[in-house]
């Protein structure tokens, strides 16, 4: 029987609420809980953010004498909810902000942690812009240049090699990291009239048909390994595609990705469940140095060095407040009428670092 949505935020919920422990002190005293706003869509995020909070606090949900209470937000993927709800929480007193499900809910959600000084950890949004913003903004997901650096290096020495795009857009943004001629190609892929030996796609809206014709007319076809949802959409072929990932069921084992699992719907982890157990133990972190100061947060952040769900080591970079993680290659397995997923190799953190940016408050 498949639980239904509200069932299982309760069951994450209970655990956030479990006291059977000790936690590590925080700064400054006090016994008033510490609250946290979590902007969320879906049920994926919060279940990450639900294990990781029990994992960062060793399974208390407390930080010294403090309860940890996590005020819950469906933003419905929409700008203007999340922003009312965000601004609500601020009002109550509420300093640490997390989650936001889209890259437009997320930017939103950054510029209003500025605005009123509170802390802010951008969930699953793939936006590179989040990067950087404001001093107020850190990362826990990965951010889409990631992906393209993941890509490139499953890709390996590309020779005859050539990019295949949705948009004019995306291929822009894509060619500097491959260097490779490249196409924006219709759905049905029939305008690639190129014959090279690996093709890289870009990810975006392709069905099926374009899958099983590229993978009959190409020895080699690459692309980013998306949610289990969109697996189908590779009809026949995805056991044929070799794919670069963020994070898929199983792509790790370690006690991180195991309590994450417990957390997950039908326990079994998806895309942006690391996101949410990572932006919890930063949260944690941050509510560990600096309950009631949010310059001690950030301070206490920056540098951070961990490990977590998706492997180790995962860092805060200090100049922009990027996540700099491993990443993996990944092949697909036909089990029964869909697939399974399986670890090729993992990549680097600093293979798939994305170049430092500019920090606007530098």
């Amino acid at each position: 029987m498949r639980a239904s949505r509200r069932t299982l935020l309760g069951v994450a919920f209970a655990a956030l609420t479990a006291s059977c422990g000790r936690g590590p002190d925080p700064a400054g005293a006090g016994t008033a809980p510490l609250e946290v706003g979590v902007l969320y869509a879906g049920l994926t995020y919060p279940a990450g953010f639900g294990a990781g909070v029990q994992y960062a606090t060793h399974r208390t949900n407390r930080i010294g004498g403090r309860s940890v209470a996590v005020q819950w937000v469906d933003d419905q993927g929409d700008p203007e909810v999340a922003t009312a709800a965000a601004e609500r929480l601020i009002a109550r007193g509420v300093r640490v902000l997390a989650g936001g499900s889209t890259s437009e809910v997320a930017l939103r959600l950054a510029t209003l942690a500025a605005a009123h000084r509170v802390l802010f950890i951008s969930g699953p949004a793939e936006d590179d812009t989040i990067t950087g913003v404001n001093r107020y903004t850190f990362r826990s997901g990965r951010q889409a240049y990631q992906d393209l650096l993941a890509l490139r290096a499953v890709a390996g020495t590309l020779k005859n090699a050539l990019l295949v795009a949705p948009s004019p857009d995306a291929l822009a943004a894509a060619a500097p990291v491959f260097g490779i001629p490249g196409v924006v190609a219709p759905p049905d892929a029939k305008g690639i009239d190129q014959r090279p030996d690996q093709v890289i796609v870009l990810p975006g809206p392709w069905p099926a048909a374009f899958w099983e014709t590229l993978v009959r007319d190409h020895p080699s076809v690459f692309t980013v390994l998306g949610a289990r949802s969109t697996w189908r959409d590779y009809g026949t072929a995805g056991s044929a595609l070799r794919l670069a990932g963020y994070y898929f069921d199983g792509a790790e084992n370690n006690f991180a990705s195991r309590q994450m699992r417990a957390f997950a719907p039908g326990r079994r982890s998806d895309l942006s469940q690391p996101a949410g157990f990572v932006g919890a133990q930063l949260v944690v972190r941050a509510l560990q140095y600096g309950p009631d100061d949010v310059d001690r947060m950030i301070a206490a952040l920056e540098g951070f060095e961990f490990s977590s769900a998706n492997g180790f080591p995962l860092r805060v970079r200090a100049e922009d407040h990027a996540l700099v993680q491993p990443m993996f290659q990944a092949w697909l397995i036909p089990v029964g009428t869909g697939y399974s997923a399986i670890t090729a190799a993992k990549l680097d953190a600093a293979v798939v670092a994305p170049p430092p940016v500019r920090a606007q408050w530098r």
